[in-house]
């Protein structure tokens, strides 16, 4: 029998040890490489969640300097206007033997339409059928018995610009043309309650220059009416206030006034309220939500920079 000497033992487990150690090694190498692996694949992962983050906060931020940038534009333009002479603007007024930029609302053209279309009873019955055949946005006619005021009424959804500086054929001209508010409906069953008219304040009395007279108590008592005939039918309307105001800063009064064809009860009564409050005219006349308003806006000149309008409203029989 043989016996081994330690040496001869030691020798004999070297090759067992070498292997173990090799497979030591290679078992921390693989430990580490997933270790990196994982802290490589975490880091990709924070990065493009901070990626996306960023996108999403600069999504976010230029939708708010858009909002912001509309609200300055609109407001800019509520406050200076594109003057040719004295400068005025549409959804406040138009100007006097001048140009006049327009302000867009804030609101969408969905946001007055209502269900079913009122039937154009007018047209069917053969009213204003020659006029909407010569022009498709034609949808009727303003009149104040015995002044100038008896024109002709235009509209063009979304669009309070083009019968600023253009006649009923599309001409260019300086007196433009009576419009209603593109973001408003001539649609009597639409959700606007509220149809605001436009025309300049030309300086030979013509267009709705003459409206202004109606600061003055006795010059209502001659005139307290507005007949204004649609496709729809036709419509008397009662004067119930008059009053200029100025429009530089877009308050409550002017965003209702200007900018809300659809008047909720709340915004409805409050504008009324105010409207009486600030009229130049004793009516007794009040009208009540659910009335549907008539309101003709031209540019007046008692305010500062160019920023003062006359309105005189009215509520249908």
């Amino acid at each position: 029998m043989t016996v081994r000497k330690d040496g001869d033992r030691r020798q004999s487990n070297r090759p067992v040890q070498k292997t173990a150690r090799r497979a030591l090694i290679v078992l921390l190498a693989a430990v580490c490489a997933c270790a990196v692996f994982g802290a490589v694949v975490l880091f990709r992962a924070k990065q493009q969640a901070a990626s996306a983050e960023k996108a999403a906060e600069a999504a976010e931020a230029a939708e708010q300097a858009a909002s912001k940038q509309a609200a300055a534009e609109a407001a800019s333009a509520m406050a200076a206007g594109e003057s040719a002479g004295s400068g005025q603007l549409s959804p406040s007024g138009a100007g006097s033997t001048d140009s006049s930029t327009a302000v867009s609302g804030s609101y969408a053209a969905s946001d007055v339409m209502g269900g079913k279309p009122a039937e154009k009873t007018n047209l069917l019955n053969g009213k204003f059928t020659k006029e909407v055949e010569a022009h498709s946005d034609y949808i009727g006619q303003i009149t104040i018995s015995d002044t100038v005021i008896d024109y002709p009424v235009f509209f063009r959804a979304l669009d309070n610009d083009f019968y600023l500086h253009h006649d009923m054929d599309g001409s260019d001209s300086a007196a433009g043309t009576i419009f209603l508010d593109g973001y408003g409906s001539p649609d009597p069953d639409s959700l606007c309650n509220d149809e605001v008219l436009y025309g300049h304040h030309m300086k030979d009395g013509s267009m709705f220059a003459s409206i202004t007279k109606f600061q003055d108590q006795a010059y209502y008592e001659k005139h307290k009416t507005i007949q204004y005939d649609t496709i729809y039918g036709d419509g008397s309307y009662k004067i119930f206030a008059a009053f200029s105001l100025d429009v530089g800063h877009i308050t409550d009064l002017v965003r209702i006034l200007y900018f809300s064809p659809n008047k909720n009860k709340t915004d409805f009564d409050y504008f009324v309220k105010m409207m009486q409050e600030n009229s130049l005219i004793d009516t007794g006349l009040t009208p009540e939500y659910g009335d549907r308003l008539l309101t003709l806006s031209t540019c007046e000149y008692t305010h500062s920079a160019g920023n003062g309008r006359f309105v005189v409203l009215a509520y249908k029989e």
